[in-house]
Parts: structure tokens; sequence; C-alpha cells
């Protein structure tokens, strides 16, 4: 069975349109379809999101445009989740869970990764002076 995104549609339109109208290119349409198609990839994350746990843990990969890039820790997929769902203060490397509607940094989990992280340093430091 073939799924088909209404924003697959959308962006097959705009596609064609481009291809063969020469003043498409910035013209009030080309426009409206590059916002319908912003609306439509943030629609589309966040009814992504909403099919997971509200305790899915993420790691902040990295920010894309409007989009920050992350990794559900729990199955290694990687998420756009819209920038303004995430708290601002939130680095890259950080772990956020989903608490009162926005993405915001799990205090408790980064601190244990970062001790995890100290003690396979020390280990490994400790293998390389043997």
């Amino acid at each position: 069975m073939i799924i088909i995104s209404l924003f697959d549609i959308v962006n097959s339109i705009d596609l064609s349109l481009e291809k063969n109208i020469k003043s498409y290119e910035n013209s009030f349409i080309d426009k409206f379809i590059d916002e319908l198609k912003k609306s439509l990839a943030i629609s589309d994350s966040i009814e992504k999101l909403s099919k997971l746990s509200k305790d899915t843990l993420f790691t902040l990969d990295r920010y894309e445009g409007n989009y920050a890039v992350c990794e559900n820790r729990t199955n290694g997929k990687m998420y756009d989740i819209p920038s303004f769902k995430i708290d601002p203060s939130v680095k890259e490397g950080e772990i956020i869970r989903f608490k009162n509607g926005i993405y915001k940094l799990d205090y408790e989990e980064n601190q244990k990764q970062t001790e995890i992280s100290r003690e396979l340093t020390r280990q490994i430091t400790k293998f390389r002076d043997i």
C-alpha cells in the first residue's frame, strides 16, 4: 500500500508549476504554496510526535532552519521537531522530554549521561595507561 501525504501532493504540484510556467518563481502562488508546504511539514511532524509516548526522551542533535533534528533515545530514529516546540535554552547534545506542551531539558537524564561519559572516559584512560 502506497501512502502519499498531502505535503507530497502539494510539493508535486509546486514542482510541476515551476517546470512549466516561466513566471511562476516568486509569484503569489509560489509563495502561497511554499507557506502551505511549511505548514503541512510542521503539521506532519507534530502528528508523528503525538503518536509517541509522552515519556519519550530525545537527544537534540542539531538545528536546521525551523526544526530541531532530534534522536529518539529508545529506537534511534530521527525526528524533526518544530523549533517553537523546544525550550530555547536547550543546547545541541542535551536530552529533552515533552512537558507542559514543550520539549524541555531533562536535567536528571543529562546528569546520568554525563556520569556515564565520565566513567567511560576514566576506563579508557586507565586502559590506555596500562
